[in-house]
């Protein structure tokens, strides 16, 4: 029930005075310092105002309000075009241009957008004091910029220009831009006012249902509405992502149980779906809170929705109410394959036929009135496919399945599920703690995300670009550059690519300044560049620009960039000094790479560059040139190392070749000749695409290890393969007993616990990671930890650490 108010709505203005001291609260004990200036504030609100206090979160936390969601589409560019207007500025001003690119700005206050209007509007602001206006006035011109045009928005913000001071307007713009700089979460403002608010708004995501049911704090929050329920939008679990753990899957595995689930992640929007009464009331709600029941459609009847009218006869007719959370992606029907993320909303708005939107569902929260979220994931895994049972299924392909997944019990199965990923070029995997409830607004272990993009030991494909432009950032980065438009020659003129945002540090952001300083314009495109819809805020000549280094992970079609294409997570990798801008990578080699690589050409630019004599690269590294070799073991091998390794330990890719080069081996850059050695320990694009084709083997670098600890190139074993054909599989079989102990040799101690714990879960009575750990426990104590012994040796010697397996204490 929404309370009452026993008096009336203060000024704007003392809502401005608390936004100004949050902004300006820094510094030690800042944190205690803005709790207390919000609960005063509540306090005099309570005893002054009364218990509804939306009319003042609406205000201080636009961003969580859905009622002024509309408002939010108004970004700084259309702003900007309000406000020249409204203060009635000649477009050829400086104070226009300022605002129209407030970025390039060098006025005070440029970079934030809010800042730099405030010291324009102050200049013309004649008035001495705070003004009137109260909140509610301030509200409700707010929502008359809702849907209106350029002229009746201009209208109202001339309105507010009257009645507002230079400084509450200011306020008023970080309002609709949502972005208040005031360092305060919405969580601080709900502890403040209720204890249970957070949990109130996790389930309902409602701010106006917060304050309005939780405005007494003598009464709490019931059981019952603590959880999300039917046609109320809930703030999702998310996965924690993990960084770092290619090569070492096992750290993931030790946060599991005996079993674990590894699902795909997919490029997709997160999306949850609320099925009410057999289908004839449906919502769908994205992780943010957006409602896209318009685009789907509102029922199974709904004619105009472009996914729920195919849903009728999917989802089981036992069912009659349900929560489903997934990812909604695009569907390429004709070709039966996904599509990229941004077809997303070609797809849900129907605007394309080629693509329609297919929810990937792969968890539950609610059943036929029943809350599931108190469940383990196994129960609700469960019910889920009770939901869209196997005789319906054909009818949903395309439109509504549940998302594959397997049970893994170890790393291996992590780190192959991994690899395949990465070959499908697939955005990573999720692995999920089946026996672990649903967290609403969680982030947790229970879901640990590995994305191979971002993992330091993940190689992709590495391109020499031209930077021609650059973007300001925002915030405290606003006023310097922080991400770079990079492009592809073609004869005189350059083609844009990409944007670079990620690699850099503070060093290299100074590096390139020094180096590009006054260089920098802004203006009209000039005539060498070639753009699409991706515009920088200032231009580069190439003749004093840098060429970057840049990696990704693969080729993706793109409407944003001339090219008619793009990099998928553009990454820095370092600054090409040794090349100028007639050196960096053309328009025909990169169309030569995606013809190789992926079978596909782009079919953007008609007039493509003349081929150049290309230079082949010599055999060995420059870098290794005139290095002396230790040893002989691998004379007369060539090898193609694909990139860094992280096992066994991790080496880049540089010191890989050194090993290999100090011990007589040769280098190439390519594995075209087929007695070159190809090495890599994880499936990049280009390793995936010689597994695909099966047209070579490829040697894991622990064979370059095990070689050199035996002093001699040992023959490939089954573990010193990442792939191997039948045939080359089936000769390596023969050298190894069904352990894969070597029967030829023996074992220093660490492949013998690497091998172990490769073992089935038990050998004989003993569990295997027991076995593991008593084997190097033994290593560390006994004069064998420099030894090589055979497989039986090691059997005997573990199995005598275990007199009594359950009785008997271990000698650790």
């Amino acid at each position: 029930m929404q309370p009452e108010n026993h008096g009336p709505l203060p000024a704007f203005n003392v809502l401005v005075r608390l936004l100004e001291a949050l902004e300006n609260c820094t510094g030690q004990g800042s944190v205690d310092n803005r709790r207390i200036q919000i609960e005063t504030f509540i306090k005099q609100w309570r005893d002054k105002v009364g218990n509804d206090i939306y009319p003042a979160f609406q205000l201080l936390l636009p961003h969580i309000d859905s009622e002024f969601r509309q408002l939010y589409n108004v970004k700084e560019k259309s702003l900007g075009k309000i406000l020249v207007k409204a203060l009635n500025l000649s477009p050829k001003s400086p104070e226009a241009a300022s605002l129209l690119n407030f970025r390039a700005a060098t006025t005070k206050g440029s970079g934030v957008f809010a800042d730099l209007a405030f010291h324009i509007i102050d200049e013309r602001d004649t008035r001495t004091t705070a003004s009137e206006t109260s909140m509610g006035e301030v509200s409700a011109l707010l929502e008359k910029l809702i849907g209106a045009k350029l002229p009746e928005q201009t209208q109202v913000m001339r309105e507010m220009l009257q009645k507002l001071s230079a400084r509450e307007m200011k306020w008023v713009l970080r309002i609709i831009l949502r972005n208040m700089h005031i360092n305060v979460s919405e969580r601080t403002f709900f502890r403040c006012w209720h204890p249970d608010a957070q949990l109130l708004f996790n389930v309902t995501n409602n701010l106006k249902e917060v304050c309005h049911e939780l405005w007494d704090n003598d009464v709490r929050l019931e059981a019952k509405d603590q959880v999300v329920r039917p046609l109320s939008c809930f703030r999702p679990q998310r996965a924690l992502f993990k960084k770092n753990v290619i090569g070492n899957f096992s750290e993931i595995v030790d946060q599991m149980p005996g079993f674990f689930y590894i699902e795909e992640k997919m490029d997709g929007e997160r999306m949850q779906l609320h099925y009410v009464d057999h289908g004839k009331e449906m919502r769908y709600f994205s992780r943010r809170g957006k409602d896209y029941t318009a685009y789907y459609g509102k029922s199974v009847e709904d004619t105009k929705g472009t996914l729920s009218k195919h849903l009728k006869n999917v989802i089981s007719s036992r069912v009659s109410n349900c929560i489903l959370d997934g990812e909604m992606v695009a569907w390429d029907d004709y070709n039966k394959e996904l599509c990229p993320f941004n077809k997303i909303k070609q797809a849900a708005t129907g605007s394309n036929s080629k693509w329609r939107p297919m929810l990937l569902v792969f968890d539950i929260l609610h059943l036929n009135g029943k809350d599931l979220a108190a469940y383990s994931l196994e129960q609700r895994k469960k019910a889920l496919e009770a939901v869209i049972p196997p005789e319906n299924r054909e009818r949903g392909q395309g439109y509504l399945e549940i998302l594959p997944y397997i049970v893994g019990h170890d790393a291996d199965t992590i780190a192959k599920e991994f690899n395949r990923v990465i070959a499908a070029t697939s955005e990573g995997l999720v692995v999920k703690n089946p026996n672990l409830i649903y967290q609403v607004d969680g982030i947790s272990n229970s879901w640990l995300k590995v994305k191979p993009e971002f993992m330091s030991g993940y190689q992709g494909e590495n391109f020499d670009l031209m930077v021609v432009g650059a973007y300001y950032g925002s915030g405290f980065r606003s006023q310097l550059l922080s991400s770079y438009l990079c492009a592809l020659r073609n004869d005189e003129d350059y083609l844009s690519l990409c944007r670079v945002g990620s690699g850099f540090c503070t060093a290299l952001y100074e590096k390139i300044a020094h180096e590009t300083q006054g260089k920098w314009f802004s203006g009209p495109t000039p005539s060498w560049l070639k753009l699409s819809l991706e515009v920088p805020d200032v231009f580069i000549h190439p003749q004093d620009s840098l060429v970057f280094e840049v990696k990704a992970s693969q080729i993706i079609p793109s409407d944003r960039y001339y090219v008619g294409a793009s990099l998928r997570f553009p990454r820095f990798v370092s600054i090409r000094d040794d090349k100028g801008p007639n050196e960096c990578l053309t328009y025909q080699e990169f169309l030569d790479y995606r013809e190789e690589h992926t079978g596909k050409k782009t079919k953007r630019v008609s007039k493509t560059s003349k081929v150049r004599k290309r230079i082949h690269v010599q055999n060995v590294d420059i870098k290794h040139e005139g290095l002396e070799p230790k040893s002989n073991i691998f004379a007369f091998t060539t090898f193609w190392v694909a990139g860094d390794t992280y096992s066994p330990g991790y080496y880049t890719q540089h010191e890989l070749e050194r090993i290999i080069k100090e011990n007589g081996g040769e280098l190439v850059h390519h594995g075209r000749a087929v007695d070159t050695v190809v090495v890599a320990d994880c499936a990049t694009p280009r390793i995936a695409r010689i597994i695909r084709d099966q047209s070579r083997d490829v040697v894991h670098p622990r064979w370059i290890f095990d070689s050199i600890y035996n002093k001699r190139a040992l023959p490939f074993e089954p573990r010193h393969y990442l792939f191997a054909r039948k045939q080359t599989l089936e000769e390596s079989i023969k050298l190894v007993d069904k352990y894969e102990f070597p029967l030829y040799r023996d074992k220093r101690p660490s492949e013998a616990v690497e091998l172990l714990l490769s073992m089935p879960p038990s050998v004989g009575p003993y569990p295997r990671a027991r076995l593991a750990q008593v084997l190097e426990s033994i290593i560390k104590k006994t004069p064998f930890k420099n030894r090589s012994l055979g497989s039986s040796a090691w059997f005997d010697l573990v199995g005598g650490a275990f007199v009594t397996p359950m009785t008997q204490k271990s000698p650790m």
